[in-house]
């Protein structure tokens, strides 16, 4: 087996959308008040990973401070596993920080390790994450190494297993205590360490010191529990700044607008319908529901509905984080782009923005119904009640009018025929009969008209083609 191992020091700090990057920013656990993140104008400014705040509260002034969030970086590294995952099969969660991938299942795919990481490579730097990354031959050795920035990517036991005995053990994943215990008697680096027997170890420390060796030499398996993929897209943007504005809610909204576009793309997946959670300073939230008539997957094609949402949006308070959901997707079905389907796109994208402006209980459409009478082969249905496949515009088989007259008028005009007739027999089940003979026809100045025939021999307008 090989593994890839990648370290992610800065997870909660790369989350936030920083409009502002000219100023310091620092990520503090709050337990020992001390920085565990820093950007780099903080670096600049003298701060240091591991200085007390007290510390860089003196050097820096205006020091903007987060705490710490470990299910912030948990969920962040979730979401880059599902990124990678359309890359790399098996994957697994070591801790907050980092991710061990798999090698040697993937390299029939991928001929052999350089071509793989050359795809890794390019997935990470599309996600613009600070990373450090190194392979070995169990997931132990190769997380020790990616912790100590030490950056190789190699299929050579021999070059990794010199890279790895070169560490201090003060660098593997042990207790302050164990890593004492080892200085103690003189063991400073790894080298020394695994030089020695399990048996021998076993004598002087405790079993969890003797498993961690026994993993990370290959000695003892090590069992992985692998990603499982969520079927439903979350995503989260933790603001820099508070954003007390609806206009400068377009940036981070198009961020996750952008990942939810990856997710469904490479998914080949689309979906109706957008649930937005605005988490305010004073705790509470605004809540926003985006649908669209037709299934969409583009961040641009839902970012013009989004926009339209927001422009009704009233903030009582400053917004601290924004929240992304959708729960149903769809395979996306490829369409032939004929002129009528082109026509239907049309009148979806126009249904999706009355649906933005105006609220989709005050949307109505026609939907057919089981009747042949004309005044009665349609009626009018909120747009709320209909389940999003039926919002799709279809064409029927029979040639209907743009208008159809509430009442029909006696026809006092010359008409020419251009087609029919079409005979509509219908309505015995409820005493309320019409037979008629219906056709299309024109007048002198060119517009069609439908026209029917009853059974005495009179003639009727009962609707207008536009």
């Amino acid at each position: 087996m090989m593994w890839l191992y990648l370290h992610f020091p800065c997870l909660q700090l790369d989350s936030i959308a920083e409009d502002a990057p000219t100023e310091a920013i620092v990520i503090v656990e709050q337990t020992h008040n001390t920085i565990v993140q820093l950007n780099d104008k903080a670096k600049q400014l003298g701060v240091r990973l591991g200085m007390g705040m007290a510390t860089a509260a003196s050097l820096v002034n205006n020091l903007q401070v987060l705490p710490y969030d470990s299910e912030l970086s948990r969920q962040r590294l979730t979401k880059i596993a599902h990124h990678l995952y359309i890359v790399s099969a098996d994957i697994a969660l070591m801790d907050e920080q980092g991710l061990v991938l798999r090698i040697d299942t993937m390299l029939k795919l991928y001929n052999d390790v350089g071509c793989y990481w050359q795809q890794i490579e390019r997935d990470l730097t599309s996600l613009n994450l600070t990373v450090y990354f190194a392979t070995g031959y169990t997931p132990y050795a190769a997380q020790v190494l990616a912790q100590q920035q030490v950056n190789v990517i190699s299929d050579n036991r021999a070059e990794l297993k010199e890279h790895l005995n070169r560490q201090r053990v003060t660098s593997l994943g042990l207790s302050e205590k164990q890593k004492a215990a080892l200085q103690r008697i003189g063991v400073l680096q790894v080298g020394q360490l695994v030089s020695l027997s399990l048996a021998d170890l076993a004598k002087r420390f405790d079993i969890t010191l003797v498993n961690y060796i026994g993993r990370l030499t290959g000695q003892l398996v090590h069992s992985l529990t692998f990603f499982i993929p969520h079927e439903n897209f979350t995503a989260q943007c933790e603001l820099a700044h508070e954003i007390d504005q609806v206009t400068f809610l377009n940036q981070p909204v198009a961020h996750l607008l952008g990942k939810l576009a990856h997710f469904l793309i490479t998914r080949n997946q689309v979906c109706s319908e957008l649930y937005f959670i605005f988490t305010l300073r004073d705790q509470s939230e605004i809540k926003l529901n985006v649908i669209s008539a037709e299934p969409l997957s583009k961040a641009q094609e839902w970012q013009n509905l989004v926009d339209i949402k927001l422009a009704t949006l009233t903030l009582s308070s400053p917004v601290i984080v924004i929240k992304l959901f959708v729960t149903n997707t769809q395979a996306a079905v490829s369409q032939n782009q004929d002129f009528l389907k082109m026509k239907r796109g049309n009148v979806n994208a126009l249904i999706s923005m009355m649906i933005a402006k105006l609220g989709q209980e005050r949307v109505c459409m026609p939907i057919p119904t089981a009747d042949h009478r004309p005044e009665n082969a349609n009626r009018l249905v909120c747009i709320s009640d209909l389940s999003m496949r039926k919002l799709q515009f279809e064409k029927g088989e029979s040639l209907r009018p743009s208008i159809l007259l509430p009442t029909p008028l006696q026809l006092r005009q010359p008409m020419k025929i251009l087609q029919g007739p079409e005979r509509v027999e219908a309505g015995w089940w409820d005493d309320r009969v019409i037979i008629r003979d219906y056709f299309i026809a024109h007048n002198q100045q060119g517009q069609c008209y439908w026209l029917f025939r009853d059974q005495r021999k009179r003639w009727f307008e009962h609707g207008l083609f536009c």
